[in-house]
């Protein structure tokens, strides 16, 4: 019975923890909507992919790999942020290579850039659905937490 009370709470505190993290990632693409922005180069652009191997099943996941380069007030800055959240892998690469899609190497692509930090970057200012995924996941973990907590 202890076991299924800690699964309980698990559950629950994991999804808030996803919940919090969409959150956090809904409110800093909102400030970064009025980041200023500067012309950039792409350098790079592909998907990569890692895969796990468990019980003779292939597990792939993506992510973008894009690298680029803008020039702020003289000083040239090299980044490989896309978007809040493509830490992310997911095992559907019709997103990542949708992405790639936008961002081919040696075209010219507009980088929002933070005013007071200009190291600081990335392409796409929106919440993507690998970050949606987690607040998909975060809530159906909070439910499943509370149904248990029911019984």
């Amino acid at each position: 019975m202890e076991e299924l009370a800690l699964l309980r709470i698990l559950l629950f505190v994991g999804g808030a923890l996803l919940v919090v993290y969409f959150i956090s990632a809904w409110h800093h693409v909102s400030i970064a909507k009025y980041w200023p922005t500067a012309k950039g180069k792409i350098c790079s652009s592909g998907v990569s992919m890692s895969e796990d191997l468990e019980d003779t099943i292939r597990n792939k996941r993506y992510r973008t790999s894009i690298k680029y380069k803008y020039v702020i007030d003289g000083k040239e800055y090299f980044s490989e942020k896309v978007y809040f959240g493509d830490w992310l892998e997911i095992s559907s690469s019709s997103f990542m290579r949708k992405v790639v899609g936008l961002y081919k190497a040696g075209d010219e692509c507009s980088v929002h850039y933070h005013p007071r930090k200009p190291q600081k970057s990335m392409l796409i200012v929106r919440v993507t659905p690998p970050v949606y995924a987690l607040l998909f996941l975060g809530v159906a973990f909070m439910v499943a937490g509370m149904c248990f907590i029911k019984m």
